[in-house]
């Protein structure tokens, strides 16, 4: 189980790490500024998700955390970066094939359908806010996982109940995690980006008093001759 677990964390740093790394000094917005390699990355993650389940608390219940980088993604990248995600992790599921794939399309169409709409909000509001919306539609999500089984599947609840307790926590403290970490690095991004501008007008104030200062000069020059000219006659030729 520890060992899924972790490969499944990785799966979801592993974007956020070769961002990082690629993302060109000056110019990081995360998705604004880099949409098509964060919408590659994190859809490797997720399919490397699906592929590396691992088991919880018991044999009869696989999990993975595919939900993190869709949600983020979508999230953070906006609607064309979800229906994408949703189309990548729709085929990966029908070829995995297996029991509740139905309810796992159904579950991802609603994430990439609604989550969406809650990005304009989201972009609103501060840091801590943002953790307990993305830990509440991660929650949202798994709820609707839970009584979907129990529709189709006859699943009951009661039996069942403090396994997806402990799946939501599971996944809920990744998912803010990660939104974590994002938070962190835009945050950097935009202190590099406001020292950058502050560089460059601390150039231009310096440029602009080395120029004034070779202007003054003659200036002052041309100042006091004219004074003298209104002081005292010259004649012409002097």
């Amino acid at each position: 189980m520890m060992t899924g677990m972790i490969n499944n964390i990785f799966f979801i740093v592993f974007p956020l790490i070769v961002y990082q790394m690629l993302a060109t000094a000056g110019q990081r917005n995360f998705f604004v500024s880099h949409r098509f390699m964060m919408t590659v990355l994190f859809s490797v993650s997720l399919v490397l998700c699906m592929l590396f389940p691992y088991q919880f608390i018991t044999d009869g219940y696989i999990f993975d955390l595919r939900q993190v980088p869709m949600i983020v993604g979508a999230l953070y990248g906006g609607p064309l970066v979800s229906a994408i995600l949703f189309l990548v992790a729709s085929i990966s599921r029908i070829i995995i094939g297996g029991d509740g794939m139905y309810i796992a399309l159904l579950n991802q169409f609603v994430i990439a359908v609604g989550v969406p709409f809650l990005r304009p909000l989201y972009m609103r509001i501060n840091r801590s806010r943002k953790i307990m919306l993305i830990f509440s539609i991660s929650i949202t999500s798994l709820l609707f996982n839970l009584f979907a089984g129990a529709f189709f599947f006859g699943n009951p609840i009661h039996d069942i109940v403090g396994i997806w307790i402990m799946l939501m926590i599971n996944q809920g403290t990744i998912i803010a995690l990660a939104a974590l970490m994002i938070e962190h690095m835009q945050r950097q991004e935009y202190m590099y980006e406001a020292f950058l501008k502050h560089e460059k007008m601390e150039t231009v104030s310096h440029f602009a008093a080395a120029v004034s200062h070779e202007l003054r000069n003659p200036l002052q020059s041309i100042k006091g001759f004219v004074q003298l000219m209104k002081e005292y006659e010259y004649s012409r030729e002097r």
